[in-house]
């Protein structure tokens, strides 16, 4: 979910237009990679939105749903918001995102949303997802989801087609690797076996506690034991003070990682570069990232970027325009959703396929059969997932399953 404004860093600038700051080669990859319509997304789009109107008369909005449901997890149990859009044709598209919503403000948020969203063409997504009350209740990626969906069911096209092609059909998986309390380490390293044996080429470590020299021993296990091929990322959580986290990557062997991802609890631009400076291993920034411009003023120090459509505040296709950025200056980006129930799941997997850069394992938190409300649930093999290439987003939503983890 986006950031409030004050909790913006050094990253914080105007949408839209190069941030402030810029040196001239910056400014002009801005300019060259951060379209500012869908249909300019350079090679992305087989059809633009204006000809999918055109073509599709009777794709207006008619009836909107939302469902709140709760689906077991590691740490419990967690809720997300469903958003099921009906067109005046018949077709239908779906689309979800975490939410905080209790069960009795889910009538006031539908009829608020069916107000504004009301006759609106699907294809004009941007025009949509731009409007104040779906940024408010935070639906931003559920409600462009569902509207995809039903323009490629329309279409009578995978997603990934109608967004220009399907560049890969299965698509890498990183596993994230949770602590248990257990501080020596063992069942970690028991973990990270087992899923390497299951095929897994790349496996995350989430920081405990903001003690440099623990979470060393911790990944020093690690490295111990894993095979060659298996990438390590670390996940800092801004856990580490700006000290902190320059004793823990001078800390760190050369090679071994893929990324450290969110290091500092600094928002000061001068301690990023501090820290970057001394790093023996790429850096990774993701929780920051809510806008392409995100991406350029910091390109000086990071090596990779996690985006993901719940904190961007262009939603999916916001993602694909970072990652465009990371890739036109030679970094590279993956996305995470790390909750899902299927649903956002796919609709990763639709962006992967149809986006060349994203060559990256992606994290989907823990996604399992049980925290799906899928006919079909997803299942990885060997470490990674098909991208599922029926029409629109390729999965039905499971009415059996929905109801039974629906709230109020």
């Amino acid at each position: 979910m986006p950031a409030a404004a004050g909790n913006r860093c050094w990253l914080d600038s105007g949408a839209g237009s190069p941030p402030r700051g810029l040196g001239s080669a910056e400014a002009a990859l801005h300019s060259a990679v951060c379209p500012r319509r869908y249909g300019d997304l350079p090679g992305c789009l087989s059809r633009s939105p204006e000809s999918l109107r055109n073509a599709n008369h009777r794709m207006r909005i008619g009836d909107l749903e939302l469902f709140l449901i709760q689906t077991p997890c590691p740490e419990g149990e967690r809720r997300s918001l469903l958003v099921r859009i009906v067109c005046d044709s018949g077709w239908e598209g779906w689309g979800e995102v975490p939410t905080t919503l209790r069960s009795e403000e889910l009538a006031g948020a539908r009829n608020l949303l069916t107000s504004a969203l009301a006759e609106r063409h699907v294809a004009d997504i941007e025009e949509i997802i731009s409007l104040e009350i779906v940024a408010r209740l935070q639906l931003v990626p559920a409600v462009e989801t569902a509207c995809w969906d039903a323009l490629a069911r329309a279409a009578q096209l995978p997603l990934c087609r109608l967004w220009g092609g399907c560049f890969r059909a299965r698509v890498p998986i990183c596993r994230s690797l949770p602590w248990d309390g257990d501080d020596s380490a063992a069942s970690l390293v028991q973990e990270a076996r087992e899923w390497a044996e299951q095929g897994y080429r790349a496996l995350q470590v989430a920081c405990v506690r903001a003690d440099p020299q623990f979470n060393l021993r911790r990944l020093n296990a690690l490295r111990a034991i894993l095979t060659e091929g298996v990438e390590l990322r670390f996940d800092g959580g801004n856990q580490f003070p700006p000290a902190a986290a320059v004793d823990f990557v001078t800390g760190l062997p050369r090679d071994g990682y893929r990324y450290l991802l969110d290091l500092s609890s600094s928002r000061e631009l001068a301690d990023y570069q501090r820290l970057h400076a001394v790093a023996r291993s790429p850096l990774a920034l993701g929780r920051c990232i809510q806008q392409p411009a995100d991406v350029v003023r910091a390109l000086s120090t990071s090596e990779h970027f996690v985006l993901s459509p719940e904190r961007h505040l262009e939603g999916w296709q916001g993602v694909r325009r970072s990652a465009a950025v990371a890739d036109a200056a030679g970094r590279t980006a993956s996305l995470s959703v790390p909750c899902s129930t299927g649903l956002a799941a796919a609709m990763l997997l639709h962006v992967v396929a149809a986006t060349p850069a994203l060559a990256a394992a992606h994290d989907l938190g823990d996604l399992t059969a049980s925290s799906q409300i899928l006919e079909e649930p997803l299942q990885p093999q060997d470490g990674m997932l098909a991208v599922p290439l029926g029409v629109g987003l390729g999965v039905e939503v499971s009415r059996a399953r929905l109801e039974a983890c629906q709230l109020g």
